[in-house]
């Protein structure tokens, strides 16, 4: 979501390795992971400067446990960024699955997001990518 892409640089190198190993957890949950969702990890690892595989990345988390992962994000912006683009990853094959929304919650939990906090960043999330479809939509049209 490209709104969101300007503050992944206020995240710092910890964090930018968690925010990763965070998204291909949340993208291997529902048993399937998407071309947009490997299009969308290899545009933030771009992003980020995060030279590892989503392999590698899943099996880091696998192996530490999400509270551990998530522990590193100790700031409330910083929280609320790596939210918006985990769900954003969630959203990016075009179904927000219930394992992934399960995931997200997890995650938020696990860095001590208040479930309305989630709902929010949720909604914004969503109103974005409607904006995007929109405005793609707008500049695809002809000339009136």
């Amino acid at each position: 979501m490209a709104i969101v892409d300007s503050y992944l640089q206020m995240l710092a190198g910890p964090q930018r390795r968690a925010l990763m190993e965070l998204l291909a957890w949340l993208s291997a949950i529902d048993g399937d992971v998407s071309f947009e969702e490997v299009m969308f990890i290899g545009e933030t690892a771009k992003q980020l400067g995060v030279h590892s595989n989503a392999a590698e990345l899943l099996e880091a988390v696998t192996k530490k446990g999400l509270a551990p992962v998530c522990a590193c994000f100790d700031q409330p912006n910083v929280k609320a960024i790596a939210l918006v683009q985990i769900i954003g990853i969630a959203f990016a094959d075009g179904t927000y699955h219930d394992a992934e929304r399960r995931g997200v919650r997890a995650i938020a939990e696990a860095m001590g997001v208040a479930e309305a906090k989630v709902g929010r960043l949720e909604d914004w999330v969503e109103q974005g990518l409607a904006w995007e479809a929109a405005g793609r939509h707008l500049m695809a049209l002809s000339s009136d």
